[in-house]
């Protein structure tokens, strides 16, 4: 199982500076910052060329994880105001299968 990490992270263990670790992934030393600090305004263009560059998957580098669309945020936030509405929430055991356990129960 691979865990999520920051970029920083994949430039610390080879001991590159900004500007070198930059120039690795083809982009400029500003982008890179850009990246690091503010993710989200970072083109997806550029975030996939650095993904391809390290060869990993954008959930594998924080700074990569593509946003949520909307519509789907809207209906993940609906589903969590629903559960807590109806008190509906459900346990799940270490394998992640439900437990039939209500989180109702566990309070």
């Amino acid at each position: 199982m691979q865990l999520m990490r920051s970029i920083e992270a994949f430039r610390f263990e080879q001991h590159w500076g900004i500007r070198d670790f930059a120039r690795y992934l083809g982009v400029t030393p500003r982008t890179y910052t850009q990246l690091v600090e503010h993710p989200d305004q970072v083109t997806p263009a550029t975030k996939r060329k650095i993904m391809l560059k390290l060869k990993v998957s954008p959930y594998q580098v924080r700074e990569l994880v593509p946003q949520i669309a909307p519509a789907d945020l809207a209906a993940i936030r609906a589903e969590i105001a629903d559960a807590d509405a109806n008190d509906t929430w459900v346990v799940y055991d270490v394998d992640g299968n439900p437990t039939g356990e209500s989180a109702r129960a566990l309070r």
